[in-house]
């Protein structure tokens, strides 16, 4: 009885382990369907958007970041992948360009959205993987919660970005 003890517990420890392995932890990320993305596309791009609010948490507050400046910019998405933020006319510093050209592209599975401006741009907010919570007629809130070494040194923090439609 005392060797059928020591075999039945050291099994059923396994059987117990390998139940709670969950298949779908080491699942792909499903792809989203044409249709999916070619609706999200049409969300994006059928618009110029303005900022309406851009809010941190774990740079020592959690206020609205939005200077005046900015708050004319406008984003323009547009089919072949390029964005194109316009200043209007109000430069944060002189020297800064009237316009900063860059590309975003969507996600696998479209929840996420990438907006690249290169090395020489002046947003913080480029150069990440955006978690996508709403792209609707009216608004797109973009989210991240990162390290951005390149732009607050070695501080993680979350961010929100709202934009509403032009």
């Amino acid at each position: 009885m005392k060797n059928l003890t020591r075999l039945v517990l050291p099994c059923a420890a396994l059987l117990v382990t390998l139940g709670a392995c969950n298949d779908k932890d080491n699942e792909p990320t499903p792809e989203a369907t044409p249709a999916t993305i070619a609706a999200r596309t049409a969300y994006l791009t059928s618009h110029n958007w303005k900022i309406d609010s851009y809010t941190t948490a774990g740079l020592n507050n959690s206020a609205d970041l939005v200077s005046p400046c900015n708050k004319d910019n406008i984003f323009t998405f547009t089919v072949n992948h390029t964005l194109v933020i316009d200043t209007k006319g109000t430069l944060c510093h002189p020297g800064d360009p009237q316009q900063e050209t860059g590309t975003w592209a969507f996600s696998k599975d479209a929840q996420k959205v990438t907006i690249t401006m290169g090395q020489q741009s002046t947003l913080p907010w480029s150069d990440l993987d955006w978690d996508l919570k709403e792209l609707s007629a009216t608004t797109l809130h973009l989210s991240f919660d990162k390290d951005l070494v390149r732009w607050y040194g070695n501080t993680s923090y979350t961010g929100n970005f709202i934009l509403s439609a032009q």
